[in-house]
């Protein structure tokens, strides 16, 4: 490589990979004015986190803000399953520099790199944590939707991954966001393919809500493949244990002692064609300890309810760590009650 090709003070192999110079040769040869992002916005700024351990700082759905993790922001808009909250309070002090406003574009800085989106009256008020930066678009240049696309289309990925640095915990500064460049058509160019990709997204939407009515079904497909029938419904709130059977298990917890559990186990145990066994005894469990996540973590944010397919919602590594394979199968024992396995790909 040339020297006068380097660009930016980098000299690492992936910023001047051949692949991105193909990039920024098209760019150059576009029609449409290229510009930095900053040249078009108004200002842009980070979040922070409130002390986890101050729990005065957080508060329920009912009464908080919302608080926007990596996982709430995704390409497909921004996502609420597992959003938090803090109280008014810290929203208007210790979170004021990061308070949203509608239209502001949201990117990911950190792990998942990169996943923009636009922020919605839904949302509203909203704070962000210190792994998003918060963009606020010159309407009167752009399009805050049409900036959120091209930011998550191939080219924009390829730029913003382009500008990352760390080894075992990537991240994208300021510096490399507000430089991103970026193709600036006419506004109402700009408008019309946020129109057609749009209804892209509706047509995307309504199959995948034709794909979700089909894995309703899936547990009475299984059970029907497998022989079973449903064991009968018991929803007594009160029920006793015999005190043998705690000494023998050496559990005190109800929900272990629930009837609808036990009568489940009964019924499988009476009434299935085949064998039963416990997992522990046809399975291993592996507890391979990991030194970092290294930017290619997954949490339970990563993996869909009740369907098992990988929604690719980022997370921060946040405790432990452990190696996985292909094939083996993670089991969330963290609120298991939202009933998150995947098989890993």
């Amino acid at each position: 490589m040339a020297v006068g090709s380097i660009r930016d003070g980098r000299f690492d192999a992936d910023f001047h990979s051949p692949s991105n110079q193909v990039i920024e040769r098209k760019l150059d040869a576009s029609p449409f004015k290229r510009v930095e992002l900053n040249s078009v916005i108004l200002s842009l700024a980070g979040g922070a986190t409130p002390r986890r351990s101050d729990e005065s700082q957080y508060a329920e759905a009912q009464s908080g803000v919302h608080f926007l993790r990596i996982q709430n922001v995704t390409e497909h808009g921004l996502n609420l399953s597992d959003v938090k909250f803090v109280t008014h309070d810290t929203h208007n002090n210790l979170l004021e520099r990061s308070q949203l406003k509608l239209d502001d574009v949201l990117m990911t800085i950190t792990g998942r790199i990169g996943s923009t989106s636009v922020v919605n009256q839904e949302v509203l008020p909203a704070n962000i944590n210190q792994h998003i930066v918060q963009i606020r678009p010159d309407k009167s240049q752009i399009e805050p939707k049409y900036l959120a696309d091209y930011l998550n289309s191939n080219i924009g990925r390829a730029f913003s991954n382009r500008g990352v640095t760390g080894t075992t915990r990537v991240a994208l500064d300021y510096s490399a966001v507000s430089s991103i460049p970026l193709l600036l058509p006419p506004i109402e160019t700009q408008t019309k393919l946020v129109a057609e990709l749009e209804t892209a997204r509706e047509f995307r939407r309504s199959k995948l809500a034709q794909a979700d009515a089909l894995l309703s079904s899936l547990d009475e497909f299984l059970l029907g493949v497998l022989g079973l029938e449903r064991p009968p419904a018991d929803t007594r709130n009160l029920y006793a244990v015999r005190l043998g059977d705690l000494n023998a298990t050496k559990r005190v917890d109800p929900d272990y002692f629930h009837p609808e559990r036990v009568g489940a186990i009964r019924h499988l145990e009476k009434t299935s064609p085949h064998r039963a066994a416990r997992l522990c005894d046809i399975v291993e469990f592996c507890r391979s300890k990991a030194e970092a996540a290294d930017g290619r973590y997954l949490g339970l944010a990563g993996v869909q309810s009740k369907t098992g397919e990988y929604s690719a919602a980022g997370e921060e590594a946040d405790g432990a760590c452990f190696w996985f394979q292909e094939n083996d199968v993670l089991f969330a024992r963290l609120r298991p009650y939202l009933n998150k396995v995947w098989r890993a790909e």
